[in-house]
């Protein structure tokens, strides 16, 4: 089948273009004809150029027109708008955050509780629109116990780089960090912490990272662009200068889970796993 919008070959079935980023819908794509390229002939060659070149000059399109550069960049542009307003949205709701911390300090518990709620009804309202893309990654799952060991070595990965990072920062005399004072102070139940700051987190930001930003971002820039850029965004939602590069680390790490196993389930445990052991260190 031929895109319509660029003339790109793909195989039958596929739900968008990997060269211009144009969804496929049901009667979209041209079926490729058997005699394109298998050399009929130079009178039909001659014939075909022909019409082509009329066709360009009369200003009807063709397969030149329609994957032009500008209309690469527009399809590009229409994929990764909705990428800046997730980011704008869930951005906000951490400003939020940490300027009403700042102003009323002992209600900080219960603002992350609420901008968590709000980040994760925002990421459902986004990935809803995308669930036909989504939903081979929340499928039923053909290998566990493969998926199991990728998600038992992503923790080790990201326990080993985390102690040493932490190790580096003490070196350089930065304080420890704390994240859960402020829940310990507004005297939260142990299962509630670990509900919302392990759980939560882990299947809000997976779905929202490794898979509606990275099946967005694969459409423009392919797989191996879109787990850096995954990883770099999944930094940046954290606002605090001295964990971006370790959060990199784990959005690439998180990001590697995905791109090896094609689910999303194996990365939510692991970065679960993760989020249960810093709160498991601090409440020891």
């Amino acid at each position: 089948m031929r895109c319509p919008a660029c003339g790109a070959d793909h195989r039958p079935g596929a739900r968008f273009c990997r060269r211009c980023g144009e969804p496929f819908t049901p009667g979209d794509a041209r079926p490729v004809s058997a005699g394109a390229g298998a050399g009929a002939g130079a009178g039909a060659s001659a014939s075909a150029s022909a019409s082509a070149g009329a066709g360009a000059s009369a200003g009807t399109g063709g397969p030149e027109s329609l994957g032009s550069p500008s209309r690469r960049a527009l399809a590009a542009w229409r994929t990764l708008t909705p990428l800046f307003w997730l980011m704008v949205l869930l951005l906000g709701s951490s400003g939020f955050v940490v300027f009403a911390s700042r102003a009323h300090p002992e209600h900080t518990a219960t603002y992350e509780l609420a901008a968590a709620l709000v980040d994760a009804a925002i990421i459902a309202a986004f990935a809803l629109g995308e669930r036909r893309a989504l939903a081979p990654l929340l499928g039923r799952h053909a290998a566990p116990g493969r998926s199991a060991l990728y998600a038992l070595a992503a923790v080790a990965c990201i326990f080993a780089f985390m102690e040493l990072y932490f190790l580096a920062l003490g070196a350089f005399g930065v304080e420890e960090l704390r994240f859960l004072d402020h829940y310990r102070a507004a005297g939260w139940p142990t299962w509630a912490v670990f509900a919302f700051v392990s759980g939560l987190p882990a299947v809000v930001e997976e779905l929202a990272f490794r898979g509606y930003v990275w099946t967005r971002l694969e459409r423009v820039v392919g797989p191996r662009d879109a787990l850096v850029i995954q990883a770099a965004m999944f930094s940046v939602l954290h606002l605090m200068p001295l964990v971006f590069l370790s959060h990199f680390a784990i959005g690439l790490v998180l990001g590697l889970v995905r791109l090896r196993t094609k689910s999303l389930y194996p990365g939510m445990a692991a970065h679960a796993a993760w989020n249960a052991i810093v709160v498991l260190e601090e409440l020891l």
